[in-house]
Parts: structure tokens; sequence; C-alpha cells
């Protein structure tokens, strides 16, 4: 299911990138674009309305194990923070982005990683909703459940429509403001790849 009809001014497509084969959006244009990255459990369509809005170039990418991209198993891609940072980093290579401006929602706040690769490359930074994991820091109920080995697992077993309604509600606040779409999107893409990602990048 769609929030609705896609500009036609985005384009997808698909880039190899270290044997990962990633789905991205993108307005084209000159200059350097602005680099999108979503958060968890989410996919690029989060940036769907945000693209259709810009005027200049933009690519929001699906990140490994979500949205349309591959489902690569642990030996070839350990959905660490770390790993997702540097897949960020090998995106833009892949993507020929010199330079470039960030915008970054909730876990797609790894794309830091990549920003301090070369970080005369960043025209912009823009974070959002993303926490810095410092010392005493409160993870909310659901993030507590996938961090518990063995709970986490019984959960995604048994992951329904009606549990990511409820993770998303302690999460993200108050969730009368969502469009009524958003926890479907969510749900087309959710499968077992994605479910296990999840785990090992909240346990990282």
């Amino acid at each position: 299911m769609s929030a609705g009809p896609q500009s036609e001014r985005i384009e997808t497509g698909s880039v190899d990138v270290g044997g990962i084969r990633t789905f991205y959006r993108r307005i084209p244009g000159d200059g350097p674009p602005a680099v999108l990255v979503h958060g968890v459990p989410t996919h690029s369509e989060d940036w769907v309305p945000v693209l259709e809005a810009m005027r200049g170039p933009a690519i929001a990418m699906d990140l490994p194990g979500f949205g349309r991209s591959d489902r690569p198993p642990p030996e070839r891609f350990d959905y660490s923070m770390r790993a997702h940072g540097r897949f960020v980093w090998d995106f833009l290579e892949a993507m020929d982005v010199v330079d470039y401006s960030l915008c970054m929602h909730d876990w797609g706040g790894v794309g830091l990683i990549a920003a301090q690769r070369e970080p005369g490359r960043v025209r912009r930074l823009v974070v959002i909703n993303a926490v810095p994991f410092l010392p005493g820091y409160r993870w909310h109920r659901t993030a507590r459940i996938w961090r518990t080995r063995g709970l986490g697992e019984l959960s995604n077993r048994v992951w329904s429509r009606r549990f990511v309604d409820f993770s998303m509600r302690e999460s993200r606040g108050d969730w009368s403001r969502q469009p009524s779409q958003f926890v479907d999107l969510i749900v087309d893409h959710l499968d077992r790849g994605t479910l296990d990602g999840i785990l090992r990048l909240y346990r990282s």
C-alpha cells in the first residue's frame, strides 16, 4: 500500500553496493544532492512527500534489509550501526556523489558515520529525532524487547500489524498525528530478513 501516487518527478532505480542490490528514489538535477536516510523500521517511501516538495536534486535509499533493497545474510552484512554507516558512504560512492547535504531521521543518524569520513564533502547536516546513546539512555519499550535475547526473537516470530502499530505508538509519541496509511507502508515491507536485521542493529 502506498500513501498515494508517487510524483512523476521521482525516479526509482537500484545500484549494486558491495554486492547488495540497493533500491533508491531520486529527484534528478544538477549540483550536490540532498541525501535522505530513513529510520527503523521504515524505508525510502517515508521520504516521498519530502522528495516531491524539493526543488533540487535529492536521493533516498533503502538501507540493507529494508524496503526494496536486498536482505543479505549476516555473514555478508552484520547490520550494526557501523556497518550501516559504512554502507551509506559506499552508496554515495556507487552513485558518484561527491558533495552532498545529508538529512537523517531516527536510526538514519548512522549517516553521521559516513559524514565523518570526508567532512569537507558535506554541505549541510539535518538530523531529525536521532538520539546520542549516552550513559543512562533509556530505550523505549519495544527497543528493550528487541535488545533482549530470546524475547526479541520471540517477538519477531509473532509480529503482526497490531504489534507494529503498538511499537510505533511506543516510540513515536502522539500517534494520532501520523497518516492513517503509515503503518501499512511499514508492514508491506516487513519480513523475516528485515526483522532479524533490526535485532542485530538494536544490539550493536
